[in-house]
């Protein structure tokens, strides 16, 4: 197996990618798309093991994260047609004939952006990980359970849905770190590999710009990201999984596994947002033999 990193040309900048295994003609490829925005690649660590079924592993960090170009202070480029161009660029220069994309958080977002405007024929599989279709589908399924976790704190309850309704990203973030925390996250890693983390200070300007302050309530200029209508024209077998504890909520799962025909859900009851850590053998399982299956 051949593991090596190098930077591609894309813009006037350049991306780090990370490949496991040979591209060939007839390869097995599957394409890793990291969480963000601004997150990086080396979260993905657990799942680089896909190789042991024959695919050829390949991730990389999106531009503006740790070892691809920074682009701090360039907002004209903080946008999902940059990221979406960047995989379709990065395609292109690996010579990449057939793929599969697995796309984590925003990672997910990327790929079904992807699949809605470059309408790809060479995808063969999808594989959306604690993802979403519709931010605001993520952000009243998550300002419900921030309501039943507050249920004993009223006027915390009172000053939260007031920020909610104000936007008030700072104050959600405050009520978010003192008495809601806890609830997501999940630390628990039955994997071969030590968790790091999802995105560094190298990123953090473009998730806060594109996302926002706050992990489980998105209103950053993403707040009205929606694709679900383009569900539908997704053909391709697709694997979609998520946790209970996870911001990726039963309802933005279902609303994608509802929409996606071809699809099967997974539901990993002792995860929070990280399952391939919390349940590595288990989410390995079900990705393997979603893999295996013509």
């Amino acid at each position: 197996m051949i593991n090596k990193e190098f930077n591609v040309p894309f813009l006037k900048y350049f991306t780090h990618v990370y490949q496991y295994g040979e591209i060939k003609q007839d390869s097995k490829v599957i394409i890793l798309l990291h969480g963000g925005p601004g997150g990086n690649s080396s979260f993905l660590r657990p799942l680089i093991d896909l190789t042991k079924i024959g695919y050829t592993v390949i991730t990389y960090d999106q531009l503006g994260s740790p070892r691809s170009s920074a682009i701090k202070g360039q907002y004209n480029l903080f946008k999902t047609e940059t990221f979406v161009n960047e995989l379709d660029n990065l395609i292109s220069k690996l010579n990449i004939k057939k793929f599969t994309l697995l796309g984590h958080s925003w990672g997910g977002m990327l790929a079904l952006e992807f699949i809605s405007n470059k309408k790809p024929k060479n995808l063969e599989k999808l594989i959306l990980f604690s993802s979403l279709s519709s931010a605001r589908v993520w952000n009243e399924s998550n300002k419900e359970i921030f309501l039943k976790l507050l249920k004993d704190h009223p006027k915390v309850k009172k000053h939260f849905l007031l920020a909610y309704q104000q936007a008030d990203q700072v104050t959600i973030n405050k009520i978010y770190k003192r008495y809601l925390r806890k609830y997501y996250r999940i630390k628990t890693n039955t994997s071969p590999y030590i968790r790091k983390k999802r995105r560094d200070g190298t990123g953090e300007e473009i998730y806060n710009y594109m996302w926002g302050k706050t992990d489980p309530i998105g209103l950053g200029t993403l707040k009205n990201w929606d694709v679900t209508p383009t569900l539908k024209m997704i053909k391709i077998p697709t694997l979609i999984l998520y946790g209970k504890f996870d911001q990726s909520t039963t309802k933005v799962n279902e609303l994608m596994h509802h929409e996606i025909k071809n699809s099967k859900l997974v539901y990993l009851d002792k995860s929070g947002h990280s399952g391939f850590y919390n349940e590595y053998p288990k989410a390995m399982k079900a990705i393997t033999t979603f893999l295996k299956q013509n």
